[in-house]
């Protein structure tokens, strides 16, 4: 198997939907909508499904289809269409959750959607109700300490969710989601994070403030309000810029990280 973002979720995630897939065999012309991957690409060449959504008819392969795979059984219910009809939950419409996958354990960040899969018979995946910001800080706290995959927000659009998918590792995090990729450093954010329970909101908003317009070349490194505000910093919480000193080098990836501060 490939090391493709989308076949890891396969592999350590998705594949549990496999039995409840109409597979049929592939052909060496067939091409996936959703990854743009060629047949020959694919984690299991051998296999596609054919997803009609509306008017529109598309290859899928088993990575991707993963995606769009529904089960009562392992999911829940998302909605009744009839009394007798139960629409099945699918993982990629999971809007505002997340997850973390490693090669043993699969956990889904859950909002209310909790509610629903729950409630599933045979749920193959641990649900914990927390989303966004705080299931970002839990994760570097608790950082794998092997290759991993982690969505923050399994959004709306799975074909950019899949063209953005990323692993990541106990150095680097990629939050992925169908709308970008945000690269993070985690000793640098596992540093930050240790000093928010001594450093006050208001110091660390105006911390952020300042340098998030120097990464960004609003200001220069040589700006009074930026000496001024690491100078008080430095004297109150020197905690902090000794986690600051983490910083890399890019600073998209500093601004990244940041946000989880």
């Amino acid at each position: 198997m490939t090391h493709i973002a989308i076949d890891f979720f396969y592999e350590h995630a998705g594949h549990v939907l496999r039995p409840y897939m109409a597979v049929e065999p592939a052909t060496s012309d067939d091409h996936c909508a959703v990854c743009d991957r060629p047949n020959a690409d694919w984690a299991d060449p051998a296999n596609k499904v054919i997803f009609t959504s509306g008017k529109q008819t598309d290859v899928h392969c088993l990575s991707c289809h993963s995606l769009f795979q529904g089960s009562v059984e392992l999911l829940g219910v998302e909605r009744m269409s009839s009394p007798t009809s139960p629409v099945p939950m699918k993982i990629g419409m999971l809007l505002g959750c997340g997850a973390l996958i490693t090669s043993t354990k699969t956990t889904l960040f859950m909002n209310g959607f909790i509610k629903q899969m729950s409630k599933a018979d045979a749920p193959p995946f641990e649900m914990v109700e927390m989303t966004g910001l705080r299931a970002h800080q839990s994760l570097v706290a608790n950082i794998p300490d092997e290759e991993f995959l982690y969505i923050g927000d399994f959004g709306r659009k799975k074909k950019g969710l899949v063209a953005n998918l990323h692993l990541s590792n106990p150095q680097e995090l990629f939050i992925c989601s169908d709308n970008e990729c945000l690269e993070v450093s985690v000793p640098m954010a596992k540093a930050l994070l240790a000093s928010c329970d001594t450093v006050p909101d208001i110091r660390r908003l105006k911390v952020k403030t300042v340098l998030q317009e120097l990464y960004t070349g609003k200001i220069t490194p040589d700006n009074k309000r930026l000496q001024a505000t690491m100078e008080l910093i430095k004297a109150d919480h020197p905690e902090v810029v000794q986690a600051l000193g983490k910083m890399p080098d890019d600073p998209r990836i500093c601004i990244n990280t940041l946000k989880l501060w």
